[in-house]
């Protein structure tokens, strides 16, 4: 009786914490769908450049080791890096979750950044004015854990979201 009082226990310990889960907005791929979100990112973005059309973008590929291929939170096989997720920046601040790795997925270094959306495509395009790079990675084994912030602090971080990454976009930046 006692070990079915503990498990009853266990049972009602765990389907609190799975209620209590994130609840961080998802990003949404450049065409407007909805990104599968895992762990959090949040953050302010200041500068003379902030706007309307001021985006955070997820910008890289995940990684199949095997194949050495490039793939896309669709899972599907990708010739070349590309903004993966987007999210708007509002009010100065920014919160979503990052792209959880699709099947195929191995590994993946993703640079994270503000931009102003100039042609509203919801994807970062060469000459559009961004900030620095933050960087964040992947693991098939432990999961979003390392990142560099724009400022170049290392973070390590098991299982709190990623908090106070801030960016700085300013007009004097360079498009690049």
């Amino acid at each position: 009786m006692k070990t079915l009082i503990k498990l009853a226990a266990l049972g009602l310990s765990t389907a609190a914490l799975v209620a209590c889960g994130s609840n961080v907005p998802q990003a949404t791929t450049p065409s407007g769908q909805n990104v599968q979100g895992d762990k959090g990112i949040s953050g302010a973005v200041t500068g003379t450049a902030v706007g309307g059309n001021t985006m955070i973008a997820v910008f890289g590929a995940f990684t199949n080791i095997g194949s050495n291929n490039k793939i896309d939170t669709n899972n599907k096989t990708i010739e070349a890096d590309t903004t993966l997720a987007v999210s708007p920046v509002a009010s100065g601040a920014y919160n979503f979750a990052l792209p959880k790795a699709p099947q195929k997925a191995n590994a993946a270094a993703f640079k994270v950044f503000a931009f102003n959306d100039a042609n509203g495509n919801k994807m970062y395009d060469q000459g559009e004015l961004k900030s620095k790079d933050a960087t964040i990675t992947w693991s098939s084994v432990t999961g979003y854990t390392f990142a560099q912030d724009a400022d170049g602090n290392n973070v390590a971080n098991v299982f709190e979201p990623f908090k106070d990454f801030d960016f700085k976009l300013d007009t004097a930046a360079t498009a690049s």
